[in-house]
């Protein structure tokens, strides 16, 4: 079975599962962290770091939506545990479970790389120290 883990930036906060918003999903923890991002308008001089910034938040926004409206297996544990593509589809939807997963794991590939190239941009102008 395929389980995604729940990344936080903040506890308890916003999310989607079966099209409602519900406080605890990991897609609305995720939105939580961009809205965080965006709400402090963040605005960086250095031209590398600000197309670094966008291509973060551009994969953070493609990550959100691929985890939105994904299964909780736990059925409402609040925070969800792990979010998973429904397993069903497995059988009676395989070619919808293997597309679910190639693009869930290429937006997560894609805001991890997004991140370390930020975090690298960062260091590059000791800014990490």
């Amino acid at each position: 079975m395929t389980r995604f883990l729940a990344v936080s930036c903040h506890p308890g906060r916003g999310g989607m599962r079966g099209g409602a918003r519900d406080p605890d999903a990991p897609a609305g923890v995720l939105g939580h962290c961009e809205d965080v991002h965006t709400d402090n308008d963040i605005k960086f001089l250095d031209p590398e770091l600000a197309d670094a910034h966008a291509t973060f938040m551009e994969s953070l926004r493609r990550l959100i939506n691929e985890l939105d409206g994904m299964h909780d297996p736990d059925n409402g544990s609040s925070p969800p545990t792990y979010v998973e593509v429904p397993p069903e589809w497995k059988h009676s939807d395989p070619e919808r479970y293997q597309q679910t997963l190639a693009d869930l794991s290429g937006a997560r590939d894609a805001f991890l790389e997004a991140r370390t190239e930020l975090m690298n941009s960062m260091n590059r102008r000791g800014l990490l120290s």
